[in-house]
Parts: C-alpha cells; structure tokens; sequence
C-alpha cells in the first residue's frame, strides 16, 4: 500500500485505514437479473431484485467471490480456502477441488474455471473432478470463458494471457489492467488500462489536480495482433463532472461488450477548495512540513464527495454518459458493479450499499 504523505484523515480514509480491516463487500447479478448475490461480515447475502422477498442471509466465515452459473441455478463462492458450489434449487452445498478465485463459467455451465496456485484448473461440474489444467505465467486478477467453451483469457495488473486450442499465450499491456470481459461480437477479450486506486496522479505539476483516464482495448484470442484501442474514456466526463477532480474505483464491461459501468467518486466541494489543496501539494506525496500539513489537514476535513455509477458506451457513439446511481457521501471505500447476462440490470455496491438499476 502506497504511503502517501498527505494532511490528518484523507490520506487514511482515501486508503481504507481507518475501516477496521472490513472484509469487502464483493457482489454478482445472476444471469436472469433476479438476485444479487453478496458477501459481507455476515456470509452469503441473496438480494430479490423486485424487493417482493426479504434478503436470504447464509451464515459463512470468511466468504467470498461469489459467481452465478450462466443459467443462475448454481453459486460458485469462496469460503475461507475452499471453493464450494451452492444448489439455489436445492439448498445443497458441494465441495469442490482445491481452486481459489478469480472464478469463470464456461457458456454453457458445465465447467467451472479456478486457480491453484498459478495453474488455471477446469472443473467438469457435475462430477467435481479436474478435466484440464493449464500452467500460467501470472498469478490473475480477472479470469473469463471465451468462444466455443475451451478458450480462456486471464488478465493481471501487466499481462493479458489466453488460452486458445490449448495454447497458452501471453501480452504485456502498456497500463495497469483494471478490468476484462468479452467481446461477444469478435469473441474476443476486452480490457481497460488505466489507474483505478486513490490517488493515482498523472504526470504533470505537484499542484495539478489529478485526471484519470481509462483506455479500452482488446485483441484477437491468440495475441497474434496488436492490441486495438478501441476508446479513451476521460474518469471526470464519464462520471458527469467533466474537469472536476475524480477518481475511479470500479470498472465492468457489459456482456455484449459495447458498453462500460464506471463507479468512482467526484468532488463536491466547496468551489476551489479543491484546487487550494492542489496548490499547497496535497496530490505531490513528496510534500512534507509541519505547517503545509496543518492547512492541509484543515482542507481535508472540509471536502465533500460524491460517489457515481455511470453508463457510456464503449466506443462509436457521442452519447453522454448516463448516470445510473449518485449518492454524497465522504468516500466509498469498498465498490463493485456487474451485470445482468442481458445487459439491462445493472448491480452496484456503495460499501453496504447493495442495489440494481435497470439501464435502457
């Protein structure tokens, strides 16, 4: 975790210091965009999306990553080390190998895709048994099914590696992924590259207030081409507040991959308070004296946030960015966004704060 010198309480919130360690709040839409599946201190949460059923709340200890099947009748989720299979028709629990997250369902559901250690393993469901394995050159952070239900492609913070006839190829990027999801057109993989932590700042002056931007690109499943930028999408524009001082925190591509759900968080405060902030250098980190810290610390108790989730489309259109949830509040330090399979519901975690929204 970067250390960032900054005024009393901004640098700690921004960060999450001061959250007690909270596990976070990791959230799945089931395919059929009926329920949205949670984790949280409490276990498993299932939300009905048509608020009709109170939530279903399944006691569990350190539970996570939960993942609906493609036909929304199964939950694949982590609990502690183990990896365990959920029945939502007959409430009965499975034990699967020994995977860990990040987790993919092939197209059809059949198989489950898991880690162990830096091998991706492919789990013949039904049977509980290991059907394939592929030895990976990263450790990933985002893992999907591709194509005729055997590619794959994973993605770290640097590499984007695929699986394609059983071959396992892999591309250093230019940015940092933070994101990756199908094409569903080309059946190819789709990514973003860009900062998504606090207080990433571009090159520039120590006083500049930081601007964040998400490049978009995908590839051919076998790497042969260069990767092809498909579009540059500025963080403040696209969460309404275009030149305002904005930071992403969570990004998702939608299943037919022309569309991009973007969560962060946009200043609301007072005008140019922001901008003092920057002159005295609270974005340089470098920046260090008693009484640049003082006046600091006094600007930071007065900054107000918005936290944002808004849709754009990926690339070949002008269409403003449609905003999807706003809610003010200091900072949301725990975010996550994910969709329904036919891209019309939306799913959005504000820390505790678990909702859907439909998006035309």
């Amino acid at each position: 975790m970067a250390q960032w010198k900054l005024g009393l309480g901004i640098l700690a919130l921004m960060v999450g210091c001061l959250t007690g360690c909270k596990p976070p709040v990791e959230a799945n839409l089931s395919p059929d965009g009926k329920t949205v599946a949670f984790t949280n201190d409490d276990g498993l949460n299932l939300r009905d999306v048509s608020g009709r059923s109170p939530d279903k709340v399944i006691r569990l200890e350190n539970a996570g990553s939960p993942l609906f099947s493609p036909d929304s009748s199964q939950i694949a989720i982590r609990v502690g080390p183990k990896a365990c299979l959920l029945d939502l028709t007959t409430w009965r629990w499975r034990a699967l190998p020994p995977i860990s997250p990040p987790f993919a369902w092939n197209r059809s559901g059949t198989e489950l895709i898991g880690l162990k250690g830096q091998t991706a393993s492919v789990v013949y469901v039904k049977t509980g048994t290991v059907v394939r394995n592929y030895p990976l050159p990263i450790t990933p952070l985002f893992a999907i099914s591709v194509g005729d239900d055997r590619d794959l492609a994973f993605a770290d913070g640097s590499s984007i590696v695929t699986v394609h006839r059983g071959v396992v190829r892999s591309r250093k990027v230019q940015g940092r992924v933070c994101m990756l999801g199908l094409d569903k057109t080309s059946q190819s993989p789709i990514w973003g590259e860009g900062d998504m932590g606090p207080l990433q700042r571009s090159p520039g002056p120590s006083h500049a207030i930081p601007h964040d931007s998400v490049i978009v690109r995908t590839c051919s499943i076998d790497l042969a081409s260069e990767p092809m930028t498909i579009a540059t999408v500025d963080v403040s524009a696209a969460l309404g507040a275009p030149g305002r001082f904005a930071e992403p925190s969570s990004i998702a591509v939608s299943p037919d991959g022309s569309r991009l759900a973007l969560v962060g968080f946009v200043d609301a405060s007072d005008p140019g308070l922001m901008e003092r902030f920057a002159a005295l250098g609270g974005f340089d980190h470098h920046k260090q004296g008693s009484s640049t810290e003082a006046k600091l610390n006094a600007l930071s108790k007065k900054m107000r946030f918005r936290t944002v989730c808004s849709v754009l489309p990926v690339s070949g259109s002008r269409m403003a960015p449609r905003i999807v949830k706003s809610k003010e509040q200091f900072f949301v330090l725990r975010s996550s966004i994910c969709w329904s399979a036919d891209g019309n519901t939306l799913g959005t975690v504000f820390d505790d704060d678990v909702a859907t929204s439909t998006v035309p």
